[in-house]
Formats: structure tokens, sequence, C-alpha cells
């Protein structure tokens, strides 16, 4: 017998290391929170943790140990879990094959079951790799809900203007061959008198019930978006011609003009329409299509509002020469260049100066006198007529106080105040600082207010502005009276003191017996009222005479003194030994 012993002590001891060490691998394999597998130098699977398995149980069969990575691959796939057309099985696989040999491969992929999976792939020391699957769905599902958020208008739920520029740039995926689109840009009128007058809750409500009046009467194929504080686009797609959308458009706008209630208030607004349309094949690009919607929306605002108007190309002229003009005025304004011119009123038969209306004029760089039918309207549009009223109330104020020093005994200044004036929540205050600091009386001031200020704005922040203005001891004059529908109802719901009857009724009155009679009519009304009124743009002696008649003593017109600048002012009423200031010479 021969007997051989051996010290197996080192390898028993290796062996153990190794087990413990295998044990530890496993541990930290199941401690992995994401699935984890390990391939070696061959593309061959050796070992994947349980939740690797959890993540592809399709296939979990097939991850014994020799199978190789591509046979696993072309497994998972052919299940069907991936959203990939069947078309591009294999150019994905072999997409990931290169990925995976590549080494350092990242790949996200989503499955039909509405999961995300992030794959890692990196190699090992030995030329192997490692692949770690994670669940990203929840990251997914964060990121489109914010994706989803940037494109779309919390309030609503509509797009915003991201969202439909994003939408309608993918045209192919909404608009069939043959169509256009047509898109409708359509802006609320009167929505701020909401918000000043009842909240930004009822403003809201209104804004939501307009979102749900477009979704149900635009249609499923529309895309609609909310593009500003009380702006929509609608986006339609069309084979309709222009009388059919122009139809469309109308029957939108006078279901948003429906009135509606909030807390049993009252909330009604008006809506203005721009109209355009754009050809996928067409020439124009996309962009060009929806400035010319807003141009459209543009013109039918300063035409009046309320109304839908459809782009034509001599627009965008006029568009670029509205935005030139906005411009110069920022740039006078900053130049001091806007002044009031003062209009002499007069009484009759005396002939004395009673008061002066302030109206605004532009002075060119030239020294041209611009009046303000030249630009009121795209200052009122640009938000600017702000600016250009409080420039005017300093002025027109400095002038009266001037007057007083030069030695006219009280007169008195009507000063005209826009709508976006008197909707301001500040205007009293405004008004009290400018007259008190000069030691200006209140009843020296008229505040001239529009009468289709009234008619268009019908806010209760202007009537409480108004009637705070008249409680402050400011008189209150409704201009061009007669020229809208509210002239009678103003004088029983706002505290006026005086009208001035506009031109309209006084042109033609010595020859037209209607003229005369309702001429008389209003005087005699504003008689028993103890409404003072007065008569504005007297050009000739048979309208002067004919209203002196009537009994009516106030005037004003170019037959009795045209608007002048101050200093003109001075010295016309110098001439006419009005003024006893040793000064005026040198103004």
């Amino acid at each position: 017998w021969l007997t051989f012993v051996f010290d197996i002590s080192v390898q028993i001891t290796a062996e153990a290391e190794a087990a413990k060490a295998v044990n530890q691998l496993a541990v930290a394999m199941e401690a992995i929170p994401d699935g984890f597998a390990l391939f070696d130098e061959q593309e061959r699977f050796i070992t994947c943790n349980a939740t690797f398995r959890k993540l592809y149980p399709d296939i979990s069969a097939l991850l014994v140990k020799g199978a190789t990575f591509k046979s696993i691959l072309r497994a998972d796939v052919a299940t069907g879990n991936y959203r990939i057309p069947r078309s591009q099985h294999p150019i994905w696989i072999e997409t990931r094959l290169a990925q995976y040999r590549d080494g350092g491969s990242t790949a996200e992929v989503e499955r039909t079951d509405g999961r995300w999976f992030r794959v890692l792939e990196r190699p090992t020391s030995t030329g192997g790799r490692v692949a770690f699957t994670i669940d990203i769905t929840r990251t997914k599902t964060r990121q489109v809900e914010l994706e989803n958020a940037a494109l779309t208008d919390a309030l609503t739920g509509l797009l915003n203007r991201r969202g439909i520029s994003d939408r309608i740039s993918k045209t192919d995926q909404w608009v069939t061959a043959g169509e256009r689109i047509a898109f409708l840009h359509l802006d609320l009128d009167k929505f701020k008198t909401v918000n000043d007058a009842l909240g930004h809750e009822a403003g809201d409500f209104v804004l939501t019930t307009v979102s749900s009046k477009l979704l149900e009467m635009a249609g499923e194929r529309a895309e609609i978006a909310r593009v500003g504080g009380d702006e929509f686009v609608v986006a339609l797609p069309s084979e309709h011609g222009e009388d059919q959308v122009f139809a469309f458009a109308e029957t939108l706008r006078a279901a948003i003009t429906q009135p509606s209630y909030y807390k049993e208030r009252l909330c009604q607004v008006g809506a203005s329409i721009g109209i355009s349309f754009w050809c996928p094949n067409g020439s124009d690009p996309l962009e060009q299509a929806l400035l010319d919607a807003d141009t459209a929306l543009m013109q039918g605002k300063t035409l009046g509002r309320n109304r839908t108007v459809v782009f034509r190309k001599r627009m965008r002229a006029q568009a670029v020469e509205m935005a030139q003009i906005a411009s110069k005025i920022k740039e006078s304004l900053r130049e001091e260049r806007f002044v009031p011119f003062f209009q002499p009123q007069i009484e009759w038969p005396s002939g004395r100066v009673c008061g002066f209306e302030t109206l605004v004029r532009w002075i060119g760089e030239d020294g041209s006198v611009t009046p303000a039918g030249a630009f009121i309207n795209v200052a009122n549009e640009t938000g600017l007529i702000l600016d250009i009223d409080r420039e005017m109330l300093a002025l027109g104020l400095d002038a009266l106080y001037n007057l007083t020093q030069e030695g006219f005994e009280n007169p008195s200044l009507s000063i005209n105040l826009s709508s976006a004036m008197l909707r301001s929540p500040d205007l009293l205050d405004t008004v009290l600082d400018a007259v008190g600091w000069r030691g200006l009386q209140h009843e020296q001031i008229n505040i001239e207010i529009l009468e289709s200020t009234l008619l268009d704005d019908r806010s209760d922040t202007i009537g409480t502005n108004i009637n705070a203005l008249a409680e402050a001891g400011f008189r209150i004059e409704l201009d061009d009276f007669g020229t809208g529908h509210t002239a009678l109802a103003s004088l029983r719901k706002f505290p006026v003191h005086r009208i001035k009857i506009d031109r309209s009724l006084i042109k033609t009155i010595d020859s037209d017996p209607s003229l005369q009679a309702i001429t008389e009519g209003i005087f005699s009304l504003c008689q028993r009222l103890g409404v003072d009124t007065i008569a504005e743009g007297i050009e000739t002696d048979a309208e002067l005479a004919v209203l002196s008649q009537i009994g009516i003593s106030k005037f004003q017109g170019y037959m009795l003194a045209k608007p002048m600048s101050y200093s003109a002012l001075l010295r016309w009423l110098a001439d006419r030994g009005d003024l006893q200031s040793r000064h005026v010479s040198e103004a």
C-alpha cells in the first residue's frame, strides 16, 4: 500500500474565500435596487439579480448561463413589449448590439405597458459587460407632465403660445391633403372691466367659460390656445372658403358675447376676431400667417372692436406704419414733444372768455403740429395713451396756474381723460395731487369724458372714479353729447355738470328744422335737470344765431377762436384786454 498525504489547508482556505466572495457578490447583486446582469467576454450570460428577472418576466426562462446577449435581445424584442414597429425590429436589434459592443452605451426604451427602462452597459476588466436596467417610468411621467405644463395654459387647460406653435408646426400629423389652416385670433373686448369691477375670480370664470365654448364649437380637429391674458387662437384645418370661415367666426363671436353670471353678477364681454389662412404647400411661412391674423385683429379693434376682420395684404403695411408711429410716440414722450393747445370757450353775446379746453398736439422735429386724430388710435391700442394723458394733465394744470398769475380772473379748464385713464384705480389721488400742490380750486377743473367712453367701457371702475371726482368738487363734462346711444341715460346715471352739444347736431342747424328741434329739446332737458350746456364746433354766424335763439349762451369753435399754444393764447388774451400782467409780451 502506498499512502499519499497532501496538505490542502491552502486550497480549503481558498475555496472558503471564493465561496465567501461569491456569497458576498450575490448579496451585493440582490441589494442593488435596479436590474443587474453580468456577461462574459464572449457575450454569454453569467448571472443576474432577482430584480432583473422581474423586469423581464417574459424571457426569464432564457436567462441561463451561456445564453448569448444577442439571443436574449432577440427574444425580448419578439415579445412585442416595446413600442417599436415590427418592420423596425432587425434594425433596432443591430443598433442595440452595436451599442452593447461599444462598451459605454446608454439606451432608453418605452414598453407597451407604459413603462420606461434606461439600460446602461459598461465593460468589465476581463472584457465582459455589466448591464443595469433602471425603471425610469416615474421620471418620464414627471418629464411629460412638465413638458405638458410648459405647453399648456394652467387656468383653461388649453395650449399656450408655445404649445400652439409646437402643435401647428407638425401639420403633417393633423392636416390632410387639400386642406389649409384658418387662424382665428380672438381678443375679448371689455374683459378688463370685468376684472376691475368684479375681481380676478370673475375674470377667471369668464376665461374658462369662453374656453369651453371654443372647445365645444370648434370641433375635435381644431387646435385652441390661450396666447395672452384675454387672447385666444383657434387653428382650424378646413377646405371651406373665406365666406364659410367668416360665418363660423361670427357665430363664435355671437356665442362669446352671450351674458353669463358669476355669483349672480352679470359678466358680459365682447369679442374681436382676426382671420388669416395658411396653406402647408404655400410660399408664406407659418409664423407669417399667425402675424397676419393678429394684424387683422388689430385692424378690427382700431375700427371699433366687436367685429370680425379677414386679413388683407395691405394690412401688413398698415401694421408696420402703426408700429412706427408707436415708436415715434414713445420717443416724442421722452423728448416732451406732446403739448397742450388751448381753445377758448366764449359766453355770448358778451364775448367773455369763460374757460378753455386742452387739446393734445404732437410737435414734430421740424416744428409741424399734428392734431390728436392722427395718432390717438395708435396711442390707445398700444397703451401709450396713459402717458399722454398724464402729461396733458400736468401741463394743462401748469397753464391754468400760470393764467391765474398772469391776471386772468378765475379761469376754468376742461381736461380730456381717456377711458384708460378713467379706469386707473389711483385716478382720484393722481388728480388731487396734481391740483393740490399747484394751489388750484377743484371747481376750476372740468373733467371731460367722451360719451363713447361710457358706451364702450361700461365699467364699475369708471363709474366709481367719475362719482369720486364729482364728490371731490371737480366738474364732470360730457363731450360729444348726442353721438352715442347712452346720452340720456348718462344724465341720469352719472353726476354730469355740463354737456357739450356735438358738432353733428350743429352743422346745418340753420337750415334743418329737425336739428333745431333736437337741440332745443336737449337744451330744455338740461335746464330742467340743472345741467349746463355748451355748443362746440361753431363755424358760422348762422349757427351761432340759431343756437343763441334756442337759449344756449356758451360756445366753442373755429369761428370764435382756434386751438393755440400757451404762448399764443397769452397774446390772444392780451390783445382782447383780458390780462393785466406785464409779462405777457415776454411770452
